[in-house]
């Protein structure tokens, strides 16, 4: 699993570069400036989930805090927004606040369906 509390530059994402290019445009679309998105995204507290094939979800959802995987359960069940970016891989975001911040979650679906399976 990684975790961003900034929009990350594609060499830093454990995707496929193609993935990876078309995630951070995804990220930067709704501003008019890096500096501007990369402004937003700290003061209002957006943040980037990103899961793979490597990570053992069910250590994840032990070493996550509950408030954290109720966040994420959302983000997943009830988004905003979704991005496929193939025929497995999508992005999730939930907006969390008033200001519009919020988490992206990137996530396949068979890692989706497992994550959610105890819930």
């Amino acid at each position: 699993m990684q975790l961003f509390n900034r929009i990350p530059n594609g060499n830093e994402l454990s995707l496929k570069d193609e993935i990876s290019e078309e995630l951070v445009k995804q990220l930067y679309l709704p501003f008019s400036t890096e500096h501007e998105a990369n402004e937003f995204w700290q003061t209002c507290s957006t943040i980037l989930v990103i899961f793979t094939h490597h990570d053992d979800i069910e250590l994840i959802k032990h070493t996550l805090s509950k408030q954290f995987i109720s966040v994420l359960k959302e983000a997943l069940d009830n988004p905003e927004f979704v991005e496929k970016f193939n025929y497995d891989l999508s992005v999730y975001l939930l907006i969390t606040q008033d200001n519009g911040g919020g988490i992206y979650v990137v996530i396949s679906e068979p890692i989706k369906a497992h994550f959610l399976a105890s819930y």
